[in-house]
């Protein structure tokens, strides 16, 4: 009469351990970091605009970043907006380099005209709407991304759970077919 018992329990659990561990580090990984010092300017750029069809127009915004480690520029003086609700779209991290499509905002006719304020001022740069209007239309593979590599860490997020839960499926699975051998074999 043999006995069948769970015996990888404890290397399951382990296993698990070590998979959630690893996931977590590598979100650590892929997140920007971020810089305790910086020496060199952070501006932004007009990328495009696309005609709405209703009066209004969306801008898509960059930056270039002359910085060699990622800077963290927190919404105040040195990173605002006009009109101030825009302030949530634009980031508020800023890797070396340039970068397109990290933004976007809905801009009226007056705006681009310069009638009516709109502007995004970066670490003492001032972009003004007028600028949006004088760049080239936009094609569908300059429209941005979520800022500040939420998607790259949501989906590192999603995934694990994704993970986790396909985990424990297959442990119940597991334990519903031990249980089944042992009540065939009369255990």
């Amino acid at each position: 009469m043999s006995s069948t018992t769970r015996t990888s329990s404890p290397t399951r659990k382990g296993a698990r351990l070590v998979v959630v561990v690893l996931l977590s580090l590598l979100a650590m990984a892929i997140a920007p970091g971020s810089a305790s010092a910086a020496s060199g300017t952070v501006r932004p750029i007009a990328d495009c605009y696309r005609d709405n069809g209703d009066g209004t127009y969306t801008g898509v915004l960059g930056y270039v970043s002359d910085e060699s480690v990622t800077r963290d520029i927190p919404v105040g003086p040195d990173n605002r907006t006009e009109p101030e609700a825009w302030q949530s779209q634009v980031p508020t991290r800023f890797e070396p380099g340039t970068h397109h499509g990290v933004a976007s905002v809905v801009l009226t006719q007056r705006q681009l005209e310069g009638l009516d304020p709109a502007s995004w001022s970066l670490d003492g740069t001032t972009l003004s709407a007028g600028t949006v209007g004088q760049v080239s239309a936009c094609d569908g593979s300059e429209m941005p991304q979520l800022a500040n590599g939420a998607v790259v860490v949501g989906s590192l997020a999603a995934a694990a759970l994704v993970g986790l839960v396909l985990l424990r499926r297959n442990d119940r699975r597991n334990d519903r077919r031990s249980g089944a051998r042992a009540a065939q074999s009369g255990v």
